[in-house]
């Protein structure tokens, strides 16, 4: 039995120990406690007799850190094919396009076993180990090149650390951050014109809501001034008005009303003229620009063949050249018609797109009738609604409704007929004449102004029954934008937010594989390093810290005991440059043998199955 003192709770197992069962020292060839260990170091050969055992029993790998390594990555890979099919079959959203925890988890757990694979068989200075150390948290520490020239396959393991998560995060321009669009539907009041709103019934809100105004017996006039100055406003501008948005920046709703239309067709300039003018036309009335329009039955000369409302033009066209115009003319009928609107916000900027159906004429002989709303500028408001004094002017309740709903349309109509009405002709040295219209400041009329006689020397204008139609859409969007009736419909609501969108599948698969299989090949060495080790080492920890610094009597004991408690300010240039390594230390002190950092000269390699430390 040798003369040095051993552990009292490894005496046990010293004492029943079997001569013919395997030592942890085996790969060695040591095969006795007291077959003396010889160690070679730098310059000389030590003999130790008896060999001290070992304060620890075998180490074992565990389940947990190769389940880190392994599940890691297999999470990371589940994740990132699981994000390629939600952004290729959904089409985007919020989100990491990546696990960058669990990677980052399975990339630390690697770098460890690597690290300890390193530690165990190669004497590197103090501070390069503790730069080795920092890499997991700190790739900052990169910039020492030292470290790419001592152990270059742990600094490239730096760099990849650095990288992964981050062509992770930006895979290449494939996800790219965009607004996207969240619609939400829900009902809610927008204001709208509605032309047969009566208010509560009453005479008295029949005029109050009209648009229209009328003689003292009660005929239909024209239209009141605020929409005839909302029709003009429109031909001026040639686009309809709009409105500020009733529902948000982004919205857009659907809404059914009664309007009016306007269906025109090319006529016979001379037989048209000839019949609603009483005017004889030659190419001299091309030549000259000549323009006239009107609507009737306004016209007291004018006998009426049927009972529509009707809107004529008579003027000419060219192709700017005087010598080349010609006469054409139009005939638009009013009609009544159901229009269906798309109104739609952008950025708060409104859009109305319309489809008319349900196009009928225009009763224009009951609307222009003698004393047509006679009665009711005379009646009274009683319990059951208006009550007439004279019943010779008296009307059904419907007989009103249609009467009030026709004269509001017409109302519309003439909003936008009685600007074009009128006439203009050129007068040779008295230049231009005209009557009334408004067409020649619209952009519907081209005009040639002559700065030698600082006069407009020709015009003519650019019709048609498309662009009269039009006109009357114009017109009556504007009229329809001033509405102030309140009424209940679905209204969808744009929302935006950034989200990922999949615009190239080829880029996010290039980078994801390329992470995966770098990740792969890296985690792989990780594993290999770590069944060499024989024990599983953590990245950071204390109880590592603790199991691999516990040579009392060593160097690098010593030296660390004279130094601050951290930070390299602290820390001596010995105690920087002192090469260690992870390896077997005999302290002969104590009668022990363990496995602690040490210097080259302390310490002796330590291989897999060899009793050391826990790391």
């Amino acid at each position: 039995m040798s003369n040095v003192a051993y552990r009292a709770e490894l005496e046990t197992d010293s004492n029943t120990h079997d001569e013919h069962s395997p030592h942890p020292l085996d790969a060695a060839n040591i095969t006795d406690s007291s077959t003396p260990f010889v160690r070679e170091t730098k310059g000389f050969t030590s003999v130790v007799s008896p060999r001290p055992l070992s304060t620890s029993k075998l180490s074992s790998i565990g389940w947990y850190t190769p389940a880190v390594i392994v599940g890691g990555f297999i999470g990371a890979m589940v994740i990132a094919i699981a994000n390629y099919i939600y952004f290729y079959v959904i089409g985007g959203g919020g989100g990491r396009p990546i696990d960058e925890v669990g990677i980052s988890q399975t990339w630390n757990t690697a770098f460890a076993q690597l690290l300890w694979w390193y530690l165990r068989r190669r004497s590197l200075p103090l501070e390069k180990v503790e730069a080795l150390f920092q890499l997991i948290f700190g790739p900052l520490n990169l910039y020492q090149l030292g470290i790419l020239k001592l152990v270059p396959l742990l600094w490239f393991f730096g760099l990849i650390l650095l990288l992964v998560p981050l062509s992770a995060s930006l895979p290449g321009g494939s996800l790219v951050v965009e607004q996207v669009a969240r619609n939400a539907t829900s009902a809610a009041p927008i204001p709208a014109l509605d032309v047969d709103f009566r208010g509560n019934g009453s005479a008295a809100d029949l005029f109050k809501y009209a648009m229209f105004s009328t003689m003292p017996d009660g005929e239909y006039k024209m239209p009141i001034l605020e929409y005839s100055a909302i029709g003009k406003r429109s031909l001026l501008e040639g686009a309809y008005l709009t409105r500020t948005s009733p529902c948000g920046v982004n919205c857009s709703y659907d809404l059914q009303f009664a309007a009016p239309s306007l269906q025109c067709k090319d006529a016979n300039p001379v037989s048209t003229a000839k019949l609603y003018f009483n005017t004889n036309l030659n190419d001299t009335y091309a030549q000259n620009g000549f323009y006239r329009a009107s609507h009737y039955p306004h016209n007291p000369n004018f006998k009426r063949f049927n009972d529509l409302y009707e809107f004529v033009m008579v003027w000419a066209e060219s192709d700017g050249q005087r010598q080349n115009a010609t006469l054409r003319a139009l005939n638009c009928v009013a009609m009544a018609a159901t229009y269906n609107a798309h109104v739609n916000y952008t950025n708060s900027i409104q859009t109305i797109t319309v489809g008319i159906s349900n196009e009928k004429p225009l009763n224009a002989t009951a609307l222009f009738y003698p004393n047509l709303f006679y009665g009711e500028q005379r009646a009274k408001d009683g319990p059951n609604g208006i009550e007439y004094i004279n019943p010779t002017y008296a009307h059904t309740k419907d007989e009103l409704n249609a009467l009030f709903n026709g004269c509001q349309l017409l109302s519309m109509v003439e909003t936008l007929t009685e600007p074009l009405k009128g006439d203009a002709v050129y007068l040779g040295t008295d230049g231009y004449n005209r009557s009334s219209s408004l067409i020649q400041e619209t952009p519907l009329t081209r005009a040639a102004y002559d700065e030698q006689t600082m006069d407009y020397t020709y015009m003519d204008y650019n019709l048609s029954p498309e662009i009269l139609r039009d006109l009357m859409t114009n017109v009556f969007l504007s009229i329809f934008n001033d509405g102030q009736h309140l009424t209940s419909t679905s209204v969808t609501t744009e929302t935006y937010r950034l989200s990922y969108v999949f615009k190239s599948p080829w880029r996010l698969i290039a980078v994801y594989a390329a992470d995966l299989i770098v990740t792969a090949i890296f985690l792989l060495l990780g594993l290999i390093a770590m069944f060499q080790n024989g024990v599983a080492a953590t990245p950071g920890g204390f109880l590592q810290i603790l199991c691999t610094t516990t040579h009392e009597h060593g160097t690098l004991n010593r030296l660390a005991r004279q130094a601050c408690s951290g930070g390299k300010e602290g820390m001596s240039d010995h105690l920087k440059k002192l090469k260690v390594r992870f390896g077997e230390i005999v302290d002969m002190n104590e009668g022990l043998r363990f496995a602690a950092f040490g210097t080259e000269e302390e310490t002796s390699l330590l291989v897999n199955k060899r009793a050391h430390g826990g790391m």
